[in-house]
């Protein structure tokens, strides 16, 4: 019995490690979520179009992040995900293209 308690320990171990690689590897996709979107939207001509992160579009907007959130979500009448809106999926970073939140508003 003695040799189950170490099993389960390294199990538990190897586990949490398994889980602290995911962690940080999904904090680094966000970060290059963030520069990605960065660079797009440097290199328009215009502040107000491509892709551009959440937070800075709804500085845009004159919106908080919150408030763009909801309108782009909105249970009724949600806009387009992938033209106006994109997301890899819950609790990764947002991405608004303007010039098409524009033409949807």
């Amino acid at each position: 019995m003695h040799k189950t308690g170490k099993s389960t320990s390294a199990n538990l171990q190897s586990l949490m490690s398994v889980f602290e690689e995911m962690a940080n590897t999904s904090q680094s996709v966000t970060e290059l979520q963030n520069r990605m979107a960065e660079v797009e939207n440097n290199s328009s001509n215009s502040p107000y179009k491509g892709w551009m992160l959440l937070k800075k579009a709804a500085e845009h907007m004159g919106y908080s992040a919150s408030a763009l959130r909801q309108i782009v979500k909105h249970p009724t009448k949600p806009m387009p995900e992938g033209k106006v809106w994109k997301q890899d999926g819950p609790n990764t970073t947002m991405l608004i293209h303007l010039a098409a939140l524009g033409e949807h508003l």
